[in-house]
């Protein structure tokens, strides 16, 4: 945080002194490194267009449709890119609708070649209108946008497969919003694709991709629990053995897939607080990773 926003620091993994590589006026919400890990893109709120009447304290503003306790008028927010070395920031898209994720912030997903980067699109910043949020394709060359699929909304948390031929998203049970969230399964070049999730019949948190680029690793809940299962596109989901652990964050679920198919995750025990768990493969015993006071004094 510098001064009362967010910002990107960058920090060498040997050490040193952290480098500030933006100075967005209202902060970043969100970022990811591209793929080969030059530029990262970042998602910052733009500054309103009567900001010099708001600075004078000439704030009032007109009710949309938002929640009762907003307080501003929203504002859109937009993709821009910046050099992982450092330089300025370049912003890729622009337009009456805002970067956004439903009631949570989407992640930024980028094709494994680099060129494209998935988004969520709202069609206006107001928070009431965010069941219109579709999956959008931007070129990180030029910021051309085209629309996945054909939905006129309730789409959100696109990730691109690891060979980018295919996306992965949420979109609620037969599109009834009513409905849980399932993962449909689109080709990148546009469609709907197909629901990959409806037999395991929850309500879907999570789902990453695993290396093979055949099977998703899904989180939802199942009962008064979380739990995690491998779904492959063409077959039965099959829940993965986490004894009492507990995945934590039921509407998101905090885990990473490794490039080996090892899986990192944060989770709580009935007797335990959360901590970081670890599965050298799907099929293998889950490990509880404890860190020494040395090491811990190491990364702080």
């Amino acid at each position: 945080r510098v001064g009362e926003q967010d910002q990107l620091m960058l920090v060498l993994a040997g050490g040193g002194a952290a480098h500030q590589l933006t100075d967005a006026r209202n902060g970043v919400t969100q970022f990811e490194w591209s793929p080969d890990g030059a530029t990262i893109a970042f998602v910052t709120s733009d500054v309103p267009k009567n900001q010099a009447a708001i600075d004078q304290h000439h704030d009032s503003f007109e009710v949309g449709n938002d929640s009762y306790l907003t307080t501003a008028a929203p504002t859109t927010a937009h993709l821009w890119l910046v050099p992982a070395a450092g330089g300025a920031a370049r912003r890729l898209t622009s337009g009456d609708w805002t970067v956004t994720g439903g009631d949570y912030v989407a992640p930024l997903s980028w094709s494994p070649d680099g060129r494209y980067i998935l988004i969520s699109k709202s069609p206006t910043p107001h928070l009431g209108d965010y069941n219109g949020t579709v999956q959008a394709i931007v070129d990180t060359r030029d910021g051309h946008m085209r629309q996945l699929t054909q939905h006129s909304g309730y789409e959100g948390y696109g990730v691109f497969s690891p060979d980018g031929q295919k996306v992965a998203y949420w979109y609620p049970k037969d599109g009834d919003p009513l409905n849980g969230s399932q993962i449909y399964v689109a080709p990148t070049q546009g469609g709907n694709g197909s629901d990959v999730t409806s037999a395991l019949d929850r309500d879907i948190a999570r789902a990453i991709w695993m290396p093979d680029g055949a099977t998703l690793l899904i989180g939802a809940t199942d009962g008064t629990r979380v739990f995690l299962w491998l779904q492959p596109l063409d077959g039965p989901a099959r829940k993965l053995d986490l004894g009492e652990i507990n995945p934590s964050w039921s509407n998101w679920v905090d885990v990473t897939v490794g490039r080996n198919g090892s899986i990192a995750f944060s989770g709580a025990e009935p007797k335990r607080p959360t901590e970081l768990y670890y599965m050298s493969s799907p099929t293998a015993k889950v490990r509880r990773l404890k860190i020494g006071r040395a090491s811990c004094r190491e990364r702080v």
